[in-house]
């Protein structure tokens, strides 16, 4: 499946909106639809990442939970509402999320640290992050 700009820019990157190909699925109209559910999710978040460059948090959050809502099963949407979230003063709400992440694969925690390192996270959020997912693991 392939959709493109009704009137082309001159740079393909920006013209070719979906490019989803299914040659060698052994059920190609269902994996198409996967397919586009997972774009449109990849879309959502991408409208989120604008909002957020623009400062409106809030307005990301909700892009990225709508993103989530599309696509379920797509782990790091929740680990980037999750960190949206806890920037943008959540960081109970957004442990939720990258708690869950963590419990699917556990190197989500250090991909958090990398956050840090490339200041897409600041040290602070982080910090207390890992502090309390670090509680919440602690046996009683």
């Amino acid at each position: 499946m392939l959709v493109v700009a009704g009137i082309g820019t001159g740079r393909p990157w920006e013209d070719r909106f979906i490019d989803l190909r299914v040659e060698d699925a052994a059920e190609p109209l269902p994996e198409l639809r996967r397919l586009l559910r997972i774009k449109r999710a990849y879309l959502t978040a991408g409208a989120a990442d604008d909002l957020e460059e623009k400062g409106d948090l809030a307005g990301a959050v909700e892009k990225l939970r709508e993103a989530i809502s599309i696509a379920p099963e797509m782990v790091e949407l929740g680990v980037m509402a999750g960190v949206t979230m806890a920037s943008a003063g959540d960081v109970d709400g957004g442990c939720v999320l990258i708690a869950e992440a963590i419990r699917k694969n556990g190197r989500w925690l250090e991909m958090l640290r990398r956050l840090v390192v490339v200041d897409l996270l600041s040290a602070e959020v982080a910090t207390a992050i890992e502090t309390r997912l670090a509680a919440a693991t602690r046996p009683q």
